[in-house]
């Protein structure tokens, strides 16, 4: 369902008015496709000198509430809860780790096997106190890392054992050619000479989602 435009985004909810068992797989399907679908629409863009365009997307998995909302003025057909802020802030994080689509924990173990996604950090957005387990989608289940994914994937895990001279040299191997690498690479160079303070608990505090 097209909930909304906002500005140059746009709003989808799957599930809703009735809920489905696949409506986090059909979501990130249906992102995917969008991925695969932008390089026809911006070569076919380009025949009018438009520039290309990027997107970004944000999946969250969630219950919601649903309904007419509004006044007696207004009232208009839409959906509100955690899940909607949590995924809005995905969106914006994407701009962050130069991704394109992010999913949270829950919508990550709702797709199981069916699509191929990495780890990407944990975040405490606004709104939340509890950060939030990030992850990247990148294609079905036939999607194979690429080495510059499976150098970043290493180098997360020892990013979160707080071992950041080795999680920098992973990342150091990935980051000319694989945004999130770049990220993480810096952050360890920071924490390599002002490390976190005790008891940090691996979550970065975002300060655009």
């Amino acid at each position: 369902i097209l909930d909304k435009y906002i500005g140059d985004g746009i709003m989808a909810v799957f599930g809703v008015p009735y809920s489905r068992k696949d409506d986090a797989k059909r979501a990130v399907r249906a992102g995917l496709e969008m991925i695969s679908a932008l390089p026809a629409f911006n070569a076919d863009i380009r025949k009018f000198k438009i520039a290309p365009i990027r997107i970004r997307i944000g999946i969250s998995t969630d219950t919601v509430i649903s309904g007419n909302i509004g006044s007696e003025k207004r009232m208009d057909f839409t959906v509100i809860g955690d899940g909607v802020n949590v995924a809005s802030r995905l969106e914006s994080i994407n701009k962050i780790y130069g991704t394109t689509l992010l999913i949270e924990e829950n919508t990550h173990k709702k797709i199981g096997d069916n699509f191929v996604s990495r780890p990407i950090d944990h975040v405490r957005v606004k709104g939340r106190s509890r950060p939030v387990a990030i992850f990247e989608a990148l294609g079905d289940k036939t999607f194979t890392f690429t080495e510059e994914q499976l150098s970043f994937v290493n180098g997360l895990e020892y990013y979160r054992k707080n071992e950041f001279a080795k999680a920098k040299h992973y990342f150091n191997l990935s980051r000319k050619t694989d945004p999130p690498s770049q990220v993480l690479f810096e952050r360890c160079e920071r924490f390599l000479h002002e490390p976190p303070p005790f008891g940090w608990d691996g979550a970065w505090a975002s300060e655009t989602g």
